[in-house]
């Protein structure tokens, strides 16, 4: 008498599938908040840059104006005040603080003012 071997069903396997399907579903969840991140901290690197270089190549005689930094500003940062003494500059007035949120970190850029209804920029700190 022979033996016989049970032989198991062929057919899909399922558990592979669901497998590479949970892997994709977080490659895919990775790649999306890795650019996301990547583009808001594109922003606020850009901004600081522009308003610096602005500031820069004014110089002493042309001043850098408030209402001259808000075109500059890239994406959709949130805007609050905060304390100028923070800044260390005995030439700043007041201080805004300009926050970009990601989903990893925020990044943020402050720029000190002088007195006035349209305050001249004195210090641009940023991307922090």
């Amino acid at each position: 008498m022979a033996k016989s071997k049970k032989k198991a069903p062929k057919g899909p396997d399922y558990t592979s599938w669901i497998i590479r399907g949970v892997v994709v579903v977080i490659l895919a969840v990775v790649v999306i908040v890795g650019l996301k991140e990547l583009r808001i901290r594109q922003d606020a690197t850009a901004s600081h840059a522009a308003v610096s270089g602005l500031l820069a190549s004014a110089g002493e005689d042309k001043p850098v104006l408030k209402s001259q930094v808000k075109p500059l500003l890239k994406g959709n940062p949130a805007i609050e005040s905060t304390d100028h003494k923070a800044l260390n500059s005995p030439t700043v007035a007041s201080a805004e603080k300009y926050t970009w949120p990601g989903t990893l970190r925020s990044y943020s850029m402050t720029v000190g003012y002088s007195l006035g209804d349209d305050p001249e920029v004195e210090v641009v700190e940023g991307p922090k």
